[in-house]
């Protein structure tokens, strides 16, 4: 498995949201980052299906190339620019795509962690990933040599979500991010050159100066030997025909609500159409009349860190196809002990 925040991984990345993802609770979050970061780009929007004889409005999404999905982007920029002859003077459309990065962890809250680690997926904003790298690379004060905290899987790093307004999560909710310094043993013992070293370089002084075994429990180190996720070749892009197809299955509810505002997530809904038609665009609509619901996953992630579209949270994704390309960071190539893949 391959460790770390590392420069391969930092570059160009586009993958999908994940069901089984360690979810981030309010409060302190105790994590180990173990590789990353892989950016997912995602598309949400509304339609129609039936539930139990019951016709409901729901989310669906599909993740698009770092490129965009160029029917998607069309459709964003269209309604950007009807929303700006309504006079809003920052526009924000349902069909841009939302960002999040993946993250394989040891979720060190799990009670079952000490005696039986496991790899999982996490899902972090740009706001942490932003501050990870941070921590990375920060310089220690006594030494400038040396680097603060070491390298990002030799500690645990504290994840504080704190949710303002309950009732408008998306627009409240705040991280920060902290090493756990009380059990870090890497805290300024390794030298900022390190961040230069080639994968086989750094693999091999880790190895010699028995790094490793300082760092992780012997289950732990096991969890990670045993580790079959393979990120990389898990998904595949979503081609714009694709994304044709997974709207033609579940059309855009124009009537669609906004349930966190209690208003219609398109403005002037019969004008937008006639709008968009001008554009010559299609939009692939859901019957109208239907009864609407609030959805059963509704955002509780903050955005203040993107101009996208709000992520939903747990999204019913149904044979969406996804990219994942690895972005790169300072630190470069690091480790390749393990079987996760680039």
């Amino acid at each position: 498995m391959f460790l770390g925040q590392t420069e391969d991984l930092k570059k160009d990345a586009t993958m999908n949201q994940f069901s089984d993802r360690v979810e981030i609770k309010e409060g302190i979050n105790k994590h180990r980052v173990l590789r990353g970061p892989f950016l997912v780009r995602t598309v949400y929007w509304p339609t129609l299906i039936t539930e139990e004889g019951e016709v409901k409005q729901k989310t669906k999404s599909i993740v698009v190339p770092k490129t965009g999905s160029p029917l998607l982007k069309s459709l964003a920029d269209a309604e950007k620019e009807f929303r700006r002859t309504m006079g809003e003077s920052e526009p924000r459309s349902t069909f841009s795509p939302s960002s999040a990065y993946l993250y394989l962890i040891f979720n060190k809250d799990d009670p079952e962690h000490h005696e039986k680690p496991e790899v999982k997926l996490a899902s972090y904003k740009n706001t942490i990933y932003t501050r990870l790298e941070e921590i990375q690379t920060e310089k220690s004060t006594k030494n400038p040599a040396m680097l603060k905290n070491g390298l990002i899987f030799m500690y645990d790093v504290l994840i504080k979500k704190t949710v303002g307004n309950p009732a408008q999560p998306i627009f409240t909710t705040r991280y920060t991010v902290d090493v756990d310094t009380e059990n870090n043993v890497a805290q300024g013992q390794i030298p900022v050159e390190i961040l230069k070293l080639s994968s086989e370089e750094l693999l091999k002084t880790l190895e010699e100066n028995g790094i490793f075994t300082d760092i992780f429990t012997p289950d732990e180190l096991k969890a990670i030997e045993d580790c079959k996720i393979d990120i990389g070749s898990m998904y595949t892009p979503s081609s714009d025909e694709e994304v044709v197809m997974k709207l033609k299955e579940f059309p855009i509810f124009a009537q669609a609500k906004d349930f966190s505002k209690g208003t219609f997530l398109f403005p002037q809904m019969d004008q937008f159409m006639k709008f968009i038609e001008k554009k010559g665009l299609a939009l692939i609509t859901g019957e109208p009349k239907a009864k609407i619901e609030a959805p059963e996953d509704t955002p509780d992630e903050a955005q203040e860190d993107t101009q996208e579209a709000p992520v939903v949270k747990e999204a019913e994704v149904v044979k969406s196809q996804e990219e994942i390309t690895e972005i790169k960071t300072e630190q470069g190539n690091v480790i390749k002990k393990w079987n996760i893949q680039k």
